[in-house]
């Protein structure tokens, strides 16, 4: 175990890895299926708390309509019972999701930030006190 190589990463893509980052936004347009017709489990057990993906029918997104992609339904292993009023009610759960999580990400960048600037202010008298 010990005799295994440490390599370096190696990004696909060097430019983007020195580039500024910004909080990605997504450009799906239905929240609760993430346009794939699939909603997410996290949002199916507001509804069907016990449920198993493995045993159950698969809830499909009245919403996007993106399910009839699937050539599921004639096996009859969806479930349609998520209507759209309800999909719509989880596509605003999920966009509220959305939206807090990336202030979490916004607020921890700008204490980074804060935290960073408020080094170099204090740092930058000794440096012109070094330099003079």
């Amino acid at each position: 175990m010990t005799d295994l190589p440490i390599f370096e990463r190696l990004p696909i893509n060097e430019q983007t890895e020195n580039d500024d980052k910004e909080i990605w936004q997504p450009s799906w347009h239905c929240f609760c299926c993430q346009d794939t017709g699939l909603i997410y489990r996290h949002l199916i057990e507001l509804i069907i708390p016990d449920f198993d993906p493995n045993r159950d029918r698969i809830p499909v997104c009245q919403g996007c309509n993106k399910f009839d992609n699937y050539h599921l339904k004639e096996y009859g292993v969806l479930d349609l019972r998520f209507d759209l009023y309800i999909c719509k009610k989880l596509d605003a759960i999920a966009r509220d999701g959305w939206k807090r999580t990336t202030q979490q990400q916004f607020e921890k960048y700008k204490n980074q930030l804060d935290i960073a600037t408020g080094a170099i202010a204090l740092l930058s008298p000794l440096i012109l006190q070094i330099y003079s």
